[in-house]
C-alpha cells in the first residue's frame, strides 16, 4: 500500500471504512496496519478526518484505528449528554466490541480528556498515550466557541455554524494559515451541516467538565506524552504544565511555530514523536 498517496487522497465519508454497533449506536471507523493497536480519538466538532496526515504513516508500525465518536463524522447521533464519562464508556464499549484487550491511544483536545478518563477508569486497557493540547473552553477560545457553553446563547451560536465559521475557526487553530485548504474546510463542515449534529456539538461543549479529569490525573499510571503547540491561541501552552505536574509518569513536548492542531499543522514532527515514544515502549518490553 502506498501510504503517502493514500494520505494525500484521504477523505472521510460514509462509503469508506467500517461500521460497528455499540448498543444502538452505529459507529464509523477506519483501520489499517498490523501490530499493537493505536486508537486515534478526535475532539469536539471533528471527525476522524483530522488524522488524515497521520493515519497511514502511523499504520506502517501499528494497527491504527481512527474512530468517529458518537455524534460526529459518520457515526450515529444518539440523544445523549456527550459527557466525559459517556465518551469514556463509549471507548470501552468500542474496544470490547472489536475484542481489543489493550491499546495505545493518541487523542486531541476534548478527545484527550475522554481518553485520560478512560485510562483512569480502565488502567489495564491502555499501554501508553499521546495527548495533544487536552482541555476544554478557555478565555482564549474564539467568542463563538465560548458562547456554546452559555445557557442562553449556546443553541443560537451552534445553529449559526456555517462553512465560513469553520474556515475562521480553523484559521485560528493554525500558526500558518496558508496550510488550510478549501477541501479541509469542506471536509470539516460536511458532517456537522445539520441540526442534530450541531446539537451534539452544543451538548458536548456544555457538558465538558474539565474538573472531572483534573480530579483523577494523579491516579493515571500509564506513561503519557503531552504535546502542545507553542503558538496555540485556543489553549495557552502554560496549561500544559497543569497536566504535566499532575501526572506522575508524563513527558512534555512543545513544538515551535505551531498552533492548536499540531497533528495537522506539523504532521512530520508529530508522527516522528509518536513513533519514537511508542517504539521506546517496544524496546523496553
Amino acid at each position: 500500500m502506498d501510504f503517502e498517496q493514500n494520505a494525500r487522497k484521504f477523505i472521510n465519508s460514509d462509503h469508506i471504512g467500517n461500521y460497528v454497533d455499540i448498543g444502538d449506536i452505529s459507529i464509523h471507523y477506519l483501520e489499517a496496519g498490523e501490530g499493537d493497536v493505536l486508537l486515534l480519538v478526535h475532539g469536539i466538532g471533528q471527525s476522524l478526518y483530522t488524522w488524515r496526515k497521520n493515519f497511514y504513516e502511523l499504520a506502517k508500525s501499528f494497527r491504527v484505528i481512527a474512530i468517529d465518536l458518537p455524534g460526529y463524522g459518520y457515526s450515529g447521533r444518539p440523544d445523549a449528554a456527550y459527557t466525559i464519562e459517556e465518551n469514556s464508556q463509549f471507548i470501552e464499549g468500542f474496544l470490547n466490541t472489536l475484542q481489543i484487550k489493550t491499546c495505545h491511544i493518541a487523542a486531541f483536545g476534548s478527545g484527550a480528556l475522554y481518553a485520560l478518563y478512560f485510562m483512569y477508569s480502565n488502567p489495564k486497557r491502555v499501554k501508553r498515550a499521546i495527548v495533544i493540547a487536552p482541555g476544554g473552553l478557555t478565555a482564549s477560545c474564539p467568542q463563538q466557541v465560548r458562547m456554546l457553553g452559555g445557557k442562553m446563547m449556546g443553541r443560537m451560536s451552534a445553529m449559526m455554524i456555517n462553512e465560513r465559521t469553520v474556515r475562521t475557526l480553523l484559521e485560528g487553530c493554525y500558526f500558518d494559515r496558508t496550510l488550510i485548504s478549501n477541501d479541509d474546510v469542506r471536509e470539516y463542515y460536511l458532517p456537522i451541516n445539520d441540526t442534530v449534529s450541531k446539537e451534539a456539538i452544543l451538548r458536548s461543549v456544555s457538558n465538558l467538565n474539565m474538573g472531572t479529569v483534573m480530579d483523577v490525573l494523579r491516579d493515571v499510571e500509564q506513561k503519557v506524552l503531552i504535546m502542545w503547540g507553542k503558538d496555540d491561541s485556543w489553549r495557552p501552552p502554560e496549561m500544559a504544565n497543569l497536566f504535566h505536574a499532575a501526572m506522575k509518569n508524563s513527558l512534555l513536548l512543545e513544538i515551535r511555530n505551531c498552533g492548536h492542531l499540531m497533528h495537522e499543522e506539523k504532521p512530520e514532527k508529530f508522527n516522528a514523536a509518536v513513533l519514537e515514544f511508542l517504539h521506546e515502549k517496544k524496546r523496553s518490553s
